[in-house]
């Protein structure tokens, strides 16, 4: 007899990846075309407002008339705030790359979210080797990162855990984080890299889809597992020495 064993995790991983991606520029797509044709009559309905505001007096309800030409205008406001979220998702990202100090950026995350766990009484851990370094754009790089981090203490509750690690691996920077929270369900695993689709009424949904384009643009890989004993993510981006 022979037996032949090929392990396809790797494979899968990319092919779960590719079919990200094809979604991410199909929603960045619809997003731009949503966006363009709304943004012209709202801009009009804010400068209608705004001029409501400044040109006319009622006789009566001065009060209540400013109160709703304010509102109009505020309203206005935040849908072209959603709109500019949409053009930023659509369009690439112009990458400032340079040869970061990876453990550096890593002490920062520490440092953002250290007061966060003590007062919540989270064991916040981040590990790793110095000397390592890797071609990212800091502030994007940083950017995507703290939404992972953020995800993971929202969803870990009081004297829960949470891990970083960064290490070198087959010639790529692995980062991950880990949690001991309530994991993601198993109907919404396909879907949390979904523009504006999140599982706490109070989300965006914005996050970690900004956070797979990043990843994405720096030629990097996202994949995860979670069970209701906690979530890891895992980030395997291109790795280079020091230059």
């Amino acid at each position: 007899y022979t037996v032949i064993i090929n392990d396809i995790t790797e494979l899968k991983n990319i092919e779960e990846h590719t079919k990200r991606n094809e979604k991410l520029l199909a929603m960045g797509e619809l997003a731009s075309g949503v966006a363009h044709e709304i943004r012209n009559p709202i801009n009009s309905i804010g400068m209608i407002g705004q001029r409501l505001n400044r040109e006319f007096v009622p006789n009566t309800d001065i009060q209540e008339y400013k109160s709703l030409t304010d509102l109009l205008v505020n309203e206005v406001n935040r849908v072209n705030k959603i709109i500019t979220q949409f053009l930023q998702y659509a369009k690439p990202l112009d990458l400032q790359l340079v040869n970061a100090d990876i453990s550096k950026l890593m002490m920062d995350f520490y440092h953002l979210f250290i007061e966060l766990a003590e007062q919540k009484n989270i064991a916040f851990n981040i590990k790793g080797n110095k000397n390592i370094y890797a071609n990212v754009d800091p502030e994007l790089f940083k950017q995507a990162i703290i939404n992972f981090i953020q995800n993971a203490f929202e969803a870990v509750e009081n004297n829960g855990k949470i891990l970083v690690e960064y290490f070198i691996r087959d010639g790529s920077l692995i980062i991950t984080i880990k949690d001991d929270g309530k994991g993601i369900p198993g109907k919404d695993q396909s879907k949390i890299f979904d523009l504006y689709y999140s599982t706490r009424k109070e989300g965006s949904g914005i996050g970690l889809s900004i956070a797979q384009k990043i990843i994405s643009q720096h030629n990097g890989f996202i994949d995860f597992t979670s069970t209701n004993q906690g979530t890891t993510f895992n980030i395997k981006i291109p790795y280079n020495e020091k230059l």
